[in-house]
């Protein structure tokens, strides 16, 4: 998600009138009848960025932040991560707060990554390991294999982010 935090929201008392909210499981549904969309049924879509959200008039809304501020009371504070980087598993236990950079930590492997490998690119004949924490790039090293470079990777990713950390390639 972008932007400031905390983010563009339905109301508590609005998501309530509207939705009936299941957050162990991570469902959002039509409390009622209007339109398109029947009582009961599953609300919103996923979209091409694997997120599932919902239209409330002009606006749309994340499914993971309507399950987070029902879960919690609140709206989140900093940006909700799913654990297992599933963007369409909404289950309350799959969601917790990170900031940008924790975020971004426990992201997958870019389709683009030519190395297949996250944090790892392949530079003049050497596979080049660096990450970033809060905007400031490390760099871990050039390394002959690329099996080196993701281990490289992975123990200084263990290091800044702990849980957040994820070592991916990508599938």
């Amino acid at each position: 998600m972008t932007g400031r935090y905390p983010p563009n929201l339905l109301p508590l008392d609005r998501i309530n009138e509207l939705f009936i909210i299941e957050p162990a499981e991570g469902l959002v549904t039509w409390k009622f009848t209007v339109f398109n969309f029947y009582s009961g049924q599953r609300a919103g879509t996923v979209t091409p960025d694997g997120y599932r959200r919902v239209k409330v008039g002009p606006k749309y809304y994340r499914t993971s932040l309507i399950v987070w501020t029902v879960a919690t009371g609140s709206p989140p504070v900093e940006q909700v991560d799913h654990r297992d980087g599933d963007r369409a598993n909404d289950r309350f236990g799959n969601l917790r707060l990170a900031t940008n950079s924790q975020n971004q930590a426990n992201s997958k492997c870019r389709k683009n990554n030519k190395s297949g490998v996250k944090g790892v690119s392949f530079q003049a004949g050497r596979f080049v390991a660096e990450i970033t924490k809060d905007g400031k790039k490390h760099y871990i090293g050039r390394f002959d294999t690329v099996a080196e470079a993701k281990a490289a990777y992975g123990r200084l990713a263990e290091q800044l982010f702990g849980e957040f950390s994820r070592v991916s390639e990508r599938t």
